[in-house]
């Protein structure tokens, strides 16, 4: 009588591909700095924390929304436009995979 391991290897395979697969990162995103709302331009002077809407996803254009912040992140804060003094909050830790500066 043969003992096959291949089907026990698949059944391990497929247990590490689902691990794998389960903390794999989210895809990078570019989140724009709006502080100023709705102007018409990204930019401005505001307070950069967790819960307040001033950051637009993917694009000058998107929904204004609240800065994701998950460890290790994969967002890259864009500031651009109209130029303004960005604080990060009091007994807040921003993560951010990239930052980039323009005008």
């Amino acid at each position: 009588m043969r003992t096959y391991l291949f089907p026990s290897c698949l059944k391990y395979a497929a247990l590490w591909v689902g691990a794998c697969l389960a903390v794999a990162p989210a895809p990078a995103a570019d989140y724009y700095w709006d502080a100023n709302g709705g102007t018409g331009s990204t930019g401005g002077t505001g307070t950069w924390d967790t819960t307040s809407s001033l950051w637009r996803n993917g694009g000058t254009g998107g929904a204004l929304g609240v800065w994701p912040n998950p460890d290790p992140s994969t967002s890259t804060a864009v500031f651009g436009d109209v130029v303004g003094a960005v604080t990060i909050a009091n007994d807040t830790t921003i993560y951010a995979n990239g930052l980039n500066f323009s005008n």
